[in-house]
């Protein structure tokens, strides 16, 4: 007993060498007294392996007192070896006990690899390559059992005791084959199962390979175990307390690990496991959290931001269709509920991602440190989450396409009325926001690049439509990205789930094996978000010129009618034709029109009148800060403002729709009959004139936007309509038409048509001096084409108004005179 009365550390080796020399007692004794045959086998088998010192002295003689003393020996022998027969077999069953438990220390796991050596039945027990596979036998299993614990556990295992034994179960395999096999400590001192075995001695590569193939074979497994474990915790706490306590829980594990890589581990990694390891296996590093989770915690955190932007995307998009299907259509939203909808949405948007983004900062600062910035595994972390944002972009692109889209032949009640409107404006809130949203380009890495993608795509799109439907898309993802299966991997979960991508959205969804440029990611993101802008704005604009074409088309159908029934002076009459005192029209033929027809007009200001009560607000008469220069930010947003994309749809689908109406008029009929052929000329030359105003309107329109436009789109109108005219009429009313439908008229109606059109009125209005003028004097444009739209609130029934009583002085004014 030790001090206090408190016994010793039992140790099972003890006992099994008392027990060796016990046995080795009496096998001498049988051997000198009965040499033919010992009658306890286990006295033969055990006492046989003992160090051989005993050697049997009694003299035995006839006497009988000593013949009695021999008989008594005899039989204390004899009830001795039957009250022990079992303890070599307890013996062996403690030491197995001890091998079978975990956290034992190596003075008794050396004991019961020496009672294994002195008492096992096996041939070559106590050979040191027995003992070294009877001891990663063992930590097998009990790695085993520490993976089907944490995997049974895995809906609660966090970073709890499950997981840190598992860790430690991985810990004392290395620390115990150093200690055991090769030194004692980190000094010089024999090892531990040496002093147990005196004659125990290991070629330490033995070892070290012993050491290698286990930790192959069992980490793989292991890391899969810690790695489902983090991420069935982080599923329950981002729903519970979020991902702050998420990322602190994971900071805890990393800490932990931290604390079991002690000198201890870092003697025994370098000793036993480093440089010799299987491909695959890291080998830079000591600490245990390289060892067990650096290489999965790029996927880790990947599959943490990958669903946190899927819980994004499934409160974004709903969103965006309840605001959609709710929008009133009659009375409509005005223009600036419609921007307020939309500021809402995409500020939602991006605080959800900009709280991602934070999130998974903190993760890595929690969980590495500040000593892991600017090195392999930052570089990595900082990889997969602008991976898997640039992701989580394409996911939303592809979404906002499909509700925006009109491919299939019918277009959604969802994206009617104002609902293009909402979804142009979004799209252009978040193309200025791009940068923001989509965050840095992934760097580094990547298989293929731009034109392998845009080959790929090509190749898969069979149909020719630019569409790749989901198993054109997973085709197209196989072909791109074989040659390594992991990244394979890792791109088909970002295609997934996915029915239908463009070049630029299939770009951005296979991101993980793509070769990017910094800033690529924003550029491709704000492609795609200038098509749905362009798409959706499109779409209200061909709604709106649709519903006051039908105006035109009647007038100027009613007006030709007209023209076929009447003579031609009772038509110029009916027009508007200037008359004497006696009723009777001034002049003689030909009759030329006094201006532009107010069906025209009417048409022009009409659309004009919607695009400033139902499009724009006050707010984006503001140029965005930026430079001038073409590459600037400034330059390319105003680019793709909602103002450039409306203005040019609305102009481009009001001047598709006049041309159509006039050239139905220059079409035949159902007999082969030309509509005009029976008009009369004065009505001819009407349209002239307002055909060549048509004409001169869109062509300052395209001037005004600086883009190739419906420049020659009424050129053939206008030569068809000479062509019906008389050659010497035509000659006589050359000058007069091209006064009247001089850009001249625009200004009778003031910013209303020149706040769409954008008709540098300013340059009609100057006298005859002006030319006289030198370049560089700077003159001020009127009021109401300086500020476009003064933030000033006006009922839109008032502008209406107005706007309505402008064009009636026009026809008040207009009509048909005499030449």
């Amino acid at each position: 007993e030790g001090a206090g009365g408190i016994p010793p550390p039992y140790s099972v080796h003890d006992a099994a060498a008392a027990l060796l020399e016990l046995y080795g007692m009496m096998r001498c004794y049988y051997r000198a007294e009965v040499p033919t045959r010992c009658p306890h086998p286990m006295v033969e088998f055990v006492g046989g392996r003992g160090r051989g010192r005993w050697e049997y002295v009694w003299k035995g003689s006839s006497d009988g007192e000593e013949k009695e003393d021999g008989r008594a020996l005899a039989y204390q022998v004899h009830m001795t070896a039957l009250f022990v027969q079992d303890m070599p077999r307890m013996a062996l069953k403690t030491a197995t006990l001890i091998l079978s438990y975990r956290n034992q220390s190596p003075d008794l796991l050396a004991g019961a690899l020496g009672t294994h050596a002195l008492l096992s039945p096996r041939p070559s027990s106590d050979s040191p390559t027995y003992l070294i596979d009877l001891f990663y036998k063992y930590q097998t299993i009990l790695l085993t059992n520490s993976l089907k614990v944490v995997d049974e556990d895995s809906s609660s295992a966090s970073t709890d005791e499950t997981l840190l034994d598992l860790v430690r179960c991985i810990r004392d395999v290395v620390v115990n084959s150093y200690r055991l096999f090769l030194r004692h400590s980190a000094g010089q001192d024999p090892p531990v199962l040496a002093s147990v075995l005196q004659s125990f001695s290991a070629d330490p590569d033995i070892i070290r390979t012993k050491c290698a193939a286990f930790l192959t074979e069992h980490l793989p497994a292991a890391r899969a175990s810690l790695r489902d474990s983090v991420l069935s915790a982080s599923g329950r706490t981002r729903s519970h307390a979020g991902s702050t306590g998420n990322a602190a829980g994971l900071g805890a594990l990393r800490s932990a690990l931290d604390g079991l890589s002690d000198g201890e581990w870092e003697d025994a990694w370098a000793a036993v496991a480093s440089g010799s390891l299987h491909e695959g296996t890291p080998q830079t590093s000591s600490s245990l959290w390289t060892l067990l989770l650096s290489e999965t915690f790029e996927s880790l955190l990947g599959t943490i931001l990958q669903r946190s932007y899927a819980g994004a995307h499934e409160a974004i998009v709903p969103a965006v269709v309840r605001t959609l299907e709710t929008m009133p259509r009659n009375p409509a939203p005005g223009p600036a509920e419609i921007l307020k909808n939309a500021h809402v949405l995409a500020s939602a948007l991006g605080r959800r991602y900009e709280k991602i983004g934070r999130d998974a900062a903190r993760w890595c600062r929690d969980v590495h440190g500040p000593t892991e910035h600017g090195g392999r595994l930052s570089d990595a972390l900082v990889r997969a989450a602008a991976v898997q944002r640039t992701v989580a972009v394409g996911r939303l692109l592809v979404a906002l396409r499909e509700l925006a889209s009109a491919r299939t032949g019918k277009r959604s009640e969802q994206v009617r009325g104002p609902a293009p409107l909402l979804l142009g404006r979004l799209a252009t809130l978040l193309h200025a926001r791009a940068e923001a949203l989509c965050g840095a380009s992934p760097s580094g890495g990547g298989w293929v690049n731009a034109e392998d993608l845009r080959h790929a795509f090509a190749i898969a799109d069979v149909s020719g439509t630019g569409l790749l439907s989901g198993e054109d898309l997973s085709d197209a993802v196989q072909s791109s990205f074989a040659n390594d299966p992991s990244v394979l991997s890792a791109v088909l979960k970002g295609a997934s789930g996915v029915d239908s991508a463009t070049l630029p959205e299939f770009t951005l969804l296979v991101a993980a094996g793509v070769r990017w440029s910094p800033g690529a990611a924003m550029t491709v993101a704000r492609g795609c978000l200038s098509t749905i802008a362009e798409g959706c704005i499109g779409l209200w604009a061909e709604e709106v010129v649709s519903h006051r074409a039908e105006g035109l088309r009647l007038s100027v159908s009613t007006m030709v009618d007209l023209a076929k029934e009447r003579e031609e002076e009772e038509w110029v009459k009916w027009h508007g034709g200037k008359l004497d005192d006696s009723g009777k029209l001034e002049g003689e033929p030909p009759h030329i029109p006094r201006s532009v027809s107010s069906n025209v007009l009417r048409f022009l200001l009409s659309i004009s009148a919607d695009w400033v009560t139902q499009a724009v607000c006050p707010s984006d008469c503001l140029i965005p800060t930026g430079g001038t220069d073409s590459t600037s930010t400034g330059a390319h947003l105003r680019d793709v403002s909602f103002v450039s994309f409306a203005r040019s749809k609305l102009v481009s689908a009001a001047c598709s729709t006049a041309r159509h109406i006039w050239s139905d008029l220059l079409s035949s009929g159902e007999n082969g009959e030309k509509r005009l052929e029976s008009c009369c000329e004065a009505a001819i030359l009407q349209l002239l004139v307002d055909s060549l105003f048509l004409s001169k309107v869109f062509s300052a329109s395209e001037h005004e936007k600086k883009d190739i436009f419906f420049s020659s789109a009424f050129a053939p109108v206008i030569q068809n309509l000479k062509d019906a005219v008389d050659p010497i009429t035509l000659e006589l009313a050359n000058a007069s038409i091209d006064e009247i439908s001089s850009l001249q008229q625009c200004q009778l109606m003031d910013m209303f048509f020149s706040a769409l059109y954008g008709v540098p009125t300013s340059t009609i209005a100057h006298d005859s001096s002006s030319s006289t003028r030198t370049s560089n004097s700077l003159e001020p444009l009127p009021a109401s084409t300086r500020f476009l739209l003064l933030p000033v609130p006006a009922e839109r029934q008032t502008m209406r108004s107005k706007i309505e009583g402008r064009a009636s002085n026009s026809n008040m004014t207009g009509g048909v005179g005499s030449g």
